[in-house]
């Protein structure tokens, strides 16, 4: 709307409604995700799009994850049908998860109290160039997302096997396999800013 439809409607004069076009779509039946699985691959360069909190568990909060959108900067090579090497899956989203909370209180095995939940955060602050021994550096809040934003760094990609799981009206589903990534890395001045 703009400003004068919403002064306007506000004065309680009639605004016009705007309809949209129809357009026939067809049947949708057969429309099936599809889902792109990148190779397992080390050191490639992603850039964090975006960065939110995810808050899990039982109670709600007691685990909580940053959970990041990053696109690869360049793809990867991989070996074409003609068996030629290409460039494939640039821009490519992965989705990853990254813990940095879990309450001492519920999540009480080994892991948890070595610390390995934390592994891939420390390892995301330092490639970030994080101090990590500063816990002002290593506080997750909203200058930390918005620092992150747009960043570049190395990590692998890593695929996850297909979790089945059940679902709401109680049919087995066999899951899909996914990727995220691990391992982060600084980039150096010799890949490029």
């Amino acid at each position: 709307m703009t400003p004068e439809e919403i002064k306007n409607q506000v004065d309680g004069e009639e605004v016009p409604i705007q309809v949209t076009e129809e357009t026939e779509v067809g049947s949708l039946a057969d429309v099936k995700e599809k889902r792109t699985l990148i190779p397992p691959t080390k050191n490639v360069k992603v850039r964090i799009d975006k960065a939110e909190e995810l808050l899990q568990g039982n109670p709600k909060g007691s685990f909580k994850q940053l959970k990041i959108t990053t696109p690869l900067v360049e793809g990867i090579e991989v070996v074409g049908e003609d068996g030629e090497p290409k460039v494939k899956y640039k821009n490519a989203p992965i989705f990853t998860t990254i813990c940095f909370y879990a309450d001492a209180t519920i999540y009480t095995k080994d892991y948890f109290k070595d610390k390995q939940h934390l592994v891939q955060y420390t390892m995301l602050l330092k490639a970030l160039d994080r101090d990590v021994s500063n816990p002002e550096e290593t506080k997750v809040n909203d200058q930390l997302i918005q620092d992150i934003s747009k960043r570049l760094v190395i990590a692998d990609i890593v695929q996850e096997k297909a979790t089945p799981y059940t679902d709401k009206e109680g049919v087995k589903q066999p899951g899909q396999p996914k990727n995220y990534l691990k391992n982060f890395k600084a980039v150096s001045e010799t890949d490029g800013v």
